[in-house]
């Protein structure tokens, strides 16, 4: 899976994937950014299938994690 993260460095957008975790231009080290990103479009996923499965309830609980990750990058 290829995520999109703007090194908070150097401020230089990065298509970064499970191999490739280094900043572009400053070669500042982005893991910890994509596992957060990353986690936040597994709480997405797991909130739209709770969603189809009328779980109204945990949906609620799941995306609230998803937002709580985006706002922490």
């Amino acid at each position: 899976m290829e995520i999109i993260i703007k090194c908070p460095v150097c401020n230089a957008s990065n298509n970064l994937n499970e191999n490739e975790k280094i900043c572009r231009r400053c070669k500042n080290d982005l893991s910890l950014l994509f596992l957060v990103k990353l986690f936040s479009y597994k709480y997405r996923i797991i909130f739209a299938q709770l969603l189809l499965s009328d779980n109204i309830e945990e949906a609620k609980e799941n995306l609230q994690k998803a937002t709580d990750l985006c706002k922490e990058i």
